[in-house]
């Protein structure tokens, strides 16, 4: 009795230290013991193929309770291949637990992933100035480099959080952080595809929390564990798209903002039920993700998208005027439309006459500036009187005249070449991301873009600073307005314009490419 009462004592402690333990089998996607067959040990019966294996002791001892891999011939070389898909797409959040032990400490290797490309998702074997490292795939963020590999047996896990772009690993008491934006490998796993010994795979589509991970590495995680939370990103394109939504809800009844606005019969459908005009009242019933059931024309019940219902409608309360502005600004950078294109037409045009004659309008800014160098009453042979004040020396009348006119042009090569690169980073920089100092940057694009926004930033300030010095109050603040819609100006056009400078590159060397190899077909060699 006394035996009982001590181990119902021991299990009620061990579970007040995890509190989390019970929850281990929610969100389990596959469990293979790896007890030398391809068994899934949980409910989900993803079973697959074992190539060049057998079993072997695990960890613990236990003979026949793990699974070693060797070099295998022919078509299969080596691996449990697990119909388990842990791509993004399918798991946004996943995490990879086992123990594993490695027969050679040298070599990249692919221990759990679904491809052998680093933006396949899992844990990988991976060389780092000189010394072979446990390490995890973090796709579009290379690798995560863990400790040194050995031998020994090692708990290992991976976690993916696809949202918050994040990777977390876990080498037996130690965490290992990095962003990680995944890309689609394959949609079977593979499991050893090294020579080595594995055992005790596990994987959840939820993020495991220390605690479980404790459970599973039958240890404590105590190095580094300040690293381990995930600080959440938020989805500012979901985010926009619900505001949207939210819009159309809150104002159900609307007018149309074009004519021949079309109606259709069903959702999903492309048979026009009737063509509404320009101003047209329209009643939204119900929403869903993407239609939107109306009433118009008294009785009359037809669908309309939700992106058509947001974009060419507004409130039937509101001004049409003002929703003719909202639109053009909302859709300036839109290129496939052709207002937009004439927007910029008509900017270019202005930039055009306001370069040619940008000196004669500086000139007239300057004039509202005090430069009369003599002091009042002062006789003109007195050099003390004719000391040209501090910033003037530094902005004088023909000195940095032009260089203000390049801000807009640097900010529009910024943003384009910036959503190139990578346009949910530069879409996260503007909304959250920016600060005065550095804090959560943790990629390239990151950096160019905090550096170029200070650069920007500081030229704007010294533009400020020299149209005060040159003008005065009256004509600085002129100035500096004319000179930040002139910026403007240039930030659109230039932006287009680059663009444009692209997409014919673009078509010059495809046309490039398809003639040199067109024209090495029709070569003929003759003896």
């Amino acid at each position: 009795m006394k035996k009982h009462l001590l181990l119902l004592l021991l299990l009620f402690s061990f579970l007040i230290v995890h509190p989390q333990i019970q929850s281990l089998d929610s969100g389990l996607v596959a469990y293979y013991p790896m007890n030398g067959k391809g068994t899934d040990g949980s409910n989900h019966r993803k079973h697959g193929p074992l190539h060049s294996a057998k079993a072997v002791v695990d960890r613990n001892g236990t003979p026949r309770a793990a699974t070693q891999f060797v070099q295998g011939k022919g078509i299969y070389k080596r691996g449990l291949w697990a119909p388990v898909d842990i791509n993004p797409s399918t798991y946004p959040v996943l995490t990879i637990a086992a123990w594993i032990k490695t027969d050679k400490t040298y070599g990249h290797k692919d221990l759990i992933a679904n491809g052998d490309k680093e933006y396949c998702r899992g844990m990988v074997i991976d060389k780092d100035d000189g010394e072979y490292h446990w390490s995890a795939n973090c796709g579009k963020d290379g690798i995560l480099y863990g400790p040194l590999v050995t031998t020994e047996w090692v708990f290992m896990a991976v976690l993916y959080d696809q949202p918050n772009q994040a990777v977390r690993m876990i080498v037996n008491n130690q965490v290992f952080a990095s962003p990680g934006k995944m890309g689609k490998g394959s949609e079977i796993l593979t499991i050893g595809n090294f020579e080595g010994v594995v055992d005790e795979v596990r994987i959840y589509d939820r993020l495991l929390s220390i605690p479980e991970l404790e459970y599973l590495f039958e240890g404590a995680i105590t190095v580094d564990t300040d690293e381990f939370p995930i600080k959440e990103r938020v989805d500012y394109r979901k985010k926009r798209e619900e505001a949207k939504l939210a819009e159309l809800r809150d104002n159900p009844v609307r007018r149309t903002s074009e004519s021949k606005f079309r109606v259709y019969a069903q959702a999903n459908s492309s048979n026009i039920q009737s063509y509404l005009n320009d101003g047209d009242t329209i009643t939204i019933i119900t929403l869903d993700e993407d239609w939107a059931k109306v009433s118009y024309s008294g009785d009359k019940i037809g669908y309309i998208s939700n992106s058509t219902l947001y974009e060419n409608t507004y409130p039937a309360d509101g001004s049409g005027l003002a929703f003719t502005l909202k639109y053009t600004l909302r859709n300036l950078f839109k290129f496939t439309s052709l207002r937009s294109w004439i927007i910029v037409i008509v900017c270019a045009v202005l930039l055009f006459f306001a370069f040619r004659y940008f000196y004669r309008i500086e000139g007239f800014f300057w004039r509202f500036g005090n430069h009369q160098q003599g002091a009042m009453g002062a006789s003109r042979s007195d050099p003390d009187a004719y000391k040209t004040p501090f910033l003037r020396r530094f902005f004088t009348y023909y000195r940095f005249r032009w260089w203000p006119l390049t801000i807009g042009i640097i900010g529009a090569l910024t943003l384009l070449v910036a959503g190139i690169w990578d346009s949910s980073e530069l879409e996260w920089y503007f909304s959250e991301g920016f600060n005065i100092l550095p804090v959560g940057f943790d990629r390239p694009i990151h950096w160019f873009l905090y550096a170029v926004t200070l650069i920007i930033l500081l030229m704007t300030c010294v533009m400020i600073l020299e149209s005060f010095v040159v003008g005065g109050w009256k004509g600085g603040s002129l100035r500096v307005i004319f000179m930040l819609v002139f910026n403007l100006l240039a930030f659109l056009v230039f932006f287009y314009l680059f663009f444009v400078f692209i997409v014919i590159g673009a078509i010059i060397f495809g046309i490039t490419l398809f003639s040199g190899a067109f024209s090495r077909d029709r070569y003929y060699y003759y003896d």
